[in-house]
């Protein structure tokens, strides 16, 4: 990125200004993408091959495809673990919904 030398020298490449520029377009894309994928709006390979692309510019495709695996295999797993306690506490409050039942029902038949 180039700016304007102010004493005359004419234009230099101010390396600081570039690498705040490159920051501040990272971390305005990694909002983007965390936007998105809170809506639903982007699947989640491609948020997360778009996040290596941002920081880890020097992968071969073959690594960022192995890094991706990855990270999807552990999105996977946390899904899975919030589903199955998710499970857990539907299966319980059914349980106890049973029994609320059969206790009403017991209570009818006393009654009539």
């Amino acid at each position: 990125m180039s700016v304007y030398d102010p004493f005359g020298q004419g234009y230099m490449h101010d390396w600081r200004l570039e690498e705040a520029v490159r920051l501040g377009v990272r971390r305005a894309l990694e909002e983007v993408m965390r936007h998105l994928l809170e809506h639903q709006m982007v699947y989640l390979e491609r948020a997360i091959r778009e996040g290596i692309a941002l920081r880890e510019r020097w992968y071969a495709e073959e690594e960022i495809q192995k890094i991706v695996e990855e990270r999807i295999g552990k999105a996977k797993d946390d899904i899975v673990k919030a589903l199955e306690e998710k499970i857990v506490l539907l299966v319980k409050e059914n349980q106890e919904l049973r029994e609320k039942l059969r206790k009403y029902e017991e209570e009818k038949r006393e009654e009539g």
